[in-house]
């Protein structure tokens, strides 16, 4: 038997086994059977070998340790080369998988992973089958790539309390996934359901094979056939794939929701899930998880405490972690040198008024009884209410930046914007900033009581929501251009926050928004993790077929019912009208109006060089109106006022009338 065989072999008789484990075993048979291979190599393999058959159970920890060798050793890996070119997608998959997870389980083989993964990426570039790779999922290639995903502490295990209640419902999640089933976490905001989340895939990873899943419509049931569970955070919030639950009802499924938010989900998806409530935290458990944060933390403190962080937590233990991290952060720079009750007391209660604490401490000041936003808050509040449009409040950092830029005034500091982004949640993946909590959405969305909620939900009003979507459309595109020139400085150290950015604007908006540049670059690079979930959104493309889709946009913008369908923000017709047409207006109007007839244009008419005429013709297609267009309006109505009294002195100067 040879190893192409024994992989193939293997997978078909266990088709949940764990990736790393199999391809392990794999090797042990093929290489016991044909004693090729390092010494060393050999006696593993024939122990393992003998151990199966005599029964004897082997151990996960044997089989990743016996990888571990295996990958260094040059044989293997020409072998496995061997076993891919011959076997092709069906070896493939589970070989990429297994890399994937070694490099997860044994970081100190990275070097080897990474050396095997690229020879393998040659392989399938030889044989074509680098797009059947792509998938409607993820294979996480660590634990810490999980953290970041659901915007967790990286010492999270160190902290974590799993008591008798949560313990049932992490091992009932566990036995209905792994029959088939689908489940939904369900509980109040900031109650732990994704902490619950990642103690469940940890407990799962175990034995199954699991992966996160991408909010796209192209989830199949390929997972299934091959024995992998998928994980997601939030159903409400990933509206392709619920869709795609129930038009192809699919199964092995974990998920989360609120309990409000589940409850107003159409009644087909829910009929697709098993929910789990989660029990409400004792104080007991509270006060194990806020002394578990404090002691991961190095914060000497004073007895009472514990309590006092319990009570004012009201049950939810995110509450602790950012709190005993902002405590921290205030040890670290001086500001106190061990915790007081005093300190705890006069934090806000709770996390929604924590969150909005936030909010007021860094953009508000408190003027007698009334707060106000302080010099330079107001771009950094509309940028943040620019976030909380966008799917799961993430996207491209320098996207974010870029918001802020076109909003700010130029004597505005970053500093208020660059103090709280230091409490959004980063993925160094994908270069994206997050917000920390979905409760910060909830305060700018005005859905809490606090005196800070009147001033942010004036701004939104008044920026309104196409407001917003100019703003949020014409900073991707600006941003790209930043991305793009960072990579022709820096094409090695630029490829991936260019594809990241690809990536977002693909999620965010839609695949028209992608540069045919980050395509070709996506399919040059297509073992690359950022251009697999890039196409996972989009399906395979190739830059003529987004330049086919730049010049739709372009010639047929989407119509006023279109444009209402779609929740995403409508592509910006970029070419409609050159964005310097306004300035462009103003001179012709100069020379032919005011030199001739010898009068100072209105200051009104002086701006109009300012507007983004692009803007004024997108929103008259659409029907729709705009700040732009009543500016346009108001120069107009200002010109015609100036110019009747022209004609009015003209005429009276040709009179002989001194006017």
């Amino acid at each position: 038997m040879n190893l192409k065989e024994a992989i193939k072999d293997y997978f078909t008789a266990r088709p949940r086994a764990k990736k790393v484990l199999g391809i392990a075993t794999a090797i042990a048979a093929n290489f016991a059977m044909i004693g090729s291979g390092s010494a060393v190599l050999a006696v593993a393999a024939g122990s393992l070998v003998q151990a199966h058959e005599d029964k004897k159970r082997i151990r996960p920890d044997q089989l990743i340790d016996f990888f571990k060798e295996a990958i260094q050793d040059p044989n293997v890996r020409e072998s496995l080369k061997e076993a891919v070119r011959e076997g092709g997608t069906s070896v493939a998959v589970p070989v990429a998988t297994a890399m994937n997870q070694l490099g997860a389980s044994a970081p100190e083989t990275s070097q080897f992973v990474d050396t095997m993964k690229s020879d393998l990426t040659v392989v399938m570039q030889e044989l074509g089958i680098l797009q059947e790779m792509i998938s409607y999922y993820e294979i996480p290639d660590s634990r810490n790539r999980m953290i970041n995903v659901w915007r967790l502490p990286p010492y999270l295990d160190d902290v974590m309390v799993i008591e008798d209640a949560r313990n049932a419902v992490i091992t009932s999640a566990a036995k209905q996934v792994r029959e088939g089933e689908n489940v939904v976490i369900l509980g109040a905001p900031g109650s732990g359901k994704t902490t619950v989340l990642y103690a469940i895939w940890k407990e799962l990873d175990e034995e199954n094979d699991t992966a996160l899943v991408w909010d796209t419509k192209d989830v199949a049931r390929t997972h299934e056939k091959d024995g992998v569970i998928l994980f997601s955070d939030d159903l409400p919030e990933t509206k392709e794939l619920a869709k795609a639950i129930v038009e192809k009802d699919i199964h092995g499924v974990v998920t989360t929701a609120r309990d409000q938010d589940w409850s107003r989900l159409p009644i087909d998806l829910r009929r697709k899930f098993n929910p789990i409530n989660l029990p409400n935290i004792t104080d007991e458990v509270m006060t194990k998880i806020a002394k578990n944060h404090l002691d991961s933390q190095g914060i000497t403190y004073a007895k009472a405490v514990l309590p006092t962080i319990v009570e004012n937590a009201r049950g939810s233990p995110i509450y602790v972690r950012y709190l005993v991290e902002e405590i921290r952060a205030e040890i670290r720079s001086g500001v106190i040198s061990k915790l007081a009750v005093d300190r705890v007391k006069q934090a806000p209660k709770g996390m929604t008024d924590y969150v909005a604490g936030i909010l007021a401490r860094i953009l508000f000041e408190l003027d007698g009884t009334i707060y106000k936003p302080r010099e330079g808050a107001l771009p950094v509040i509309k940028t943040l209410l620019c976030l909380a449009d966008l799917p799961n409040y993430e996207t491209h950092e320098v996207h974010l930046n870029q918001m802020f830029f076109v909003l700010k005034q130029p004597s505005d500091s970053p500093g208020p914007f660059n103090a709280f982004k230091q409490y959004l949640s980063r993925d160094p993946r994908f270069f994206s900033l997050k917000f920390m909590h979905d409760t910060l959405a909830d305060v700018l969305r005005g859905k809490v009581d606090h005196p800070v909620i009147g001033d942010i939900r004036m701004v939104a009003q008044e920026m309104g929501v196409s407001g917003r979507r100019d703003i949020e459309s014409n900073a991707l595109d600006e941003g790209w251009e930043h991305v793009k020139a960072e990579y022709e400085m820096d094409k090695a150290g630029g490829l991936e926050p260019l594809l990241a950015y690809a990536y977002f604007s693909a999620k965010n908006y839609n695949a028209s928004r992608i540069d045919p540049i980050a395509v070709d670059l996506a399919n040059q690079h297509l073992e690359n993790p950022l251009s697999q979930a890039l196409f996972a959104l989009t399906g395979p493309i190739t830059p003529d077929e987004i330049q086919t889709a730049h010049e739709e946009v372009i010639h047929k913008p989407p119509s006023r019912a279109d444009a209402q369908k779609n929740s995403q923000p409508a592509p910006h017709a970029q070419s409609v009208a050159p964005k310097d047409l306004g300035k462009l207006i103003r001179e012709r109007v100069k020379s032919a109006i005011a030199q001739k007839r010898d009068i100072e244009l209105p200051e009104e008419l002086m701006n109009i060089g300012e507007l983004d005429i692009s803007k004024i013709i997108d929103a008259a297609m659409k029907g729709e109106e705009s700040a732009e267009l009543e500016k346009l309006k108001e120069i107009g109505a200002a010109f015609d006022k100036k110019k009747k009294k022209s004609d009015r002195a003209a005429k009276d100067t040709g009179n002989g009338n001194e006017s």
